[in-house]
C-alpha cells in the first residue's frame, strides 16, 4: 500500500461513495467494504497478497501544501488607493480520484496571516463528483462531467470576498498518468447563490446569478499550474454589471519543497451617491511549501 495517508482518506471515501451511487452490485459492495476499512483506519494486510481484503483500484492526483505566503495586495476603492504587504500560513490540498469510470476533486483553502491591512484570513472548499468516459492514452484520460459545491470567504480589514457556488458544473478533458502527468482543462458554470466583493471603503452584495468560466490543472514531476477564472453575471444590485476573479499559482516542486509565483485579480463595480465606480482588489506574491505532491494507482 501507498504511504499516503491523506490521500487515502479523502480519495477512498470519495471513490467509494460514488462507485456505490453508479458501479455494478458486486463493485459496489467491495466500495463499501473498502470504504468501511479505511473509515475505521484498518488497513492491514495487502491488496495484491490478501484474497480476503475489499479493495477499490484507483488513480489519484495528491497536492497536499503547507503554505508560507507573502505577497502585496493592490487595492483600488471609491476614495483610496493601497497597496498592503501581507503574510499567511495555510494548508490548501487538493485531491482528484479516478475509479470504476467515476471522478471526484476537493479542495480546500485554509489561510490565516496578518500584515499592513491587519488579520487576513480565508476559509472554502471545493468539491466536485461526475463521470469520466476514457479514450486514446492507454485510457488513461478522456472526457469527464462534474457537479458539485464551491464556497470560498475571507480577506483582511481593507478587502474581502465570499460566495457560495451551489451547483457548479465543470465539462471537460482529464489525464492522469501515473507518476507522470495529471492535467484538467475544464469550462465551468453554475449559480452564485451569494457573496460580497467588498474594497475598502464600498461594498458589493452578490445575488443570486449565472456564473461561467475556465480552469486548468497540469501537474508533472517538478512543476505544478492551477488557472482558475469565473465571471459572475451579477444583476440584482447596483450597478448590475458583471464580477470578475481570477487566480494563477505556478510551482517548481523540488523533492518535498516547492517555490511558487501565486497572483489573483478580482475586478467589480460599485455604486456610490448614484455614480458607477470601478474597483480591484489584485495580489501578487510567492509562495514557500512543503509538499507532498504524487500521481498514483493505489487500491484501497
Amino acid at each position: 500500500m501507498s504511504k499516503v495517508p491523506m490521500a487515502k482518506v479523502v480519495s477512498c471515501v470519495a471513490a467509494c461513495a460514488a462507485v456505490w451511487l453508479g458501479a455494478t452490485p458486486a463493485h459496489a459492495q467491495v466500495a463499501v467494504d473498502a470504504g468501511a476499512k479505511v473509515a475505521v483506519g484498518d488497513t492491514s494486510g495487502s491488496c495484491k497478497t490478501d484474497p480476503m481484503k475489499k479493495c477499490v483500484p484507483a488513480d489519484v492526483a495528491l497536492y497536499a501544501p503547507f503554505d508560507l505566503r507573502l505577497g502585496r495586495w493592490t487595492l483600488e476603492g471609491v476614495q483610496r488607493d493601497y497597496d498592503p504587504l501581507q503574510f499567511t500560513v495555510g494548508i490548501n490540498p487538493d485531491v482528484t480520484v479516478h475509479a470504476y469510470g467515476l471522478t471526484t476533486r476537493t479542495i480546500i483553502t485554509a489561510n490565516i496571516g496578518g500584515g499592513n491591512s491587519g488579520l487576513e484570513w480565508n476559509l472554502g472548499g471545493i468539491w466536485m463528483f461526475g463521470g469520466r468516459l476514457s479514450i486514446g492514452q492507454a485510457q488513461d484520460g478522456g472526457m469527464f462531467a462534474r457537479i458539485g459545491l464551491d464556497t470560498h470567504l475571507g480577506g483582511n480589514s481593507d478587502y474581502y470576498q465570499s460566495h457560495l457556488s451551489l451547483p457548479r458544473f465543470e465539462l471537460g478533458y482529464q489525464l492522469i498518468k501515473t507518476n507522470h502527468m495529471f492535467l484538467e482543462a475544464a469550462g465551468r458554470t453554475g449559480l452564485t447563490l451569494t457573496g460580497r466583493h467588498e474594497v475598502l471603503d464600498r461594498t458589493r452584495d452578490l445575488g443570486f446569478s449565472l456564473e461561467a468560466g475556465g480552469t486548468v490543472t497540469l501537474q508533472m514531476k517538478f512543476l505544478r499550474l492551477y488557472v482558475d477564472a469565473v465571471r459572475i453575471y451579477e444583476k440584482e444590485h447596483r450597478p448590475e454589471t458583471p464580477v470578475d476573479r481570477g487566480q494563477l499559482d505556478l510551482c517548481g516542486l523540488l523533492s518535498r519543497l516547492s517555490l511558487c509565483f501565486t497572483a489573483s485579480a478580482n475586478r467589480a463595480e460599485v455604486s456610490s451617491y448614484g455614480e458607477t465606480y470601478d474597483t480591484k482588489a489584485d495580489f501578487i506574491g510567492g509562495k514557500l511549501q512543503a509538499t507532498d505532491a504524487q500521481i498514483i494507482h493505489d487500491e484501497f
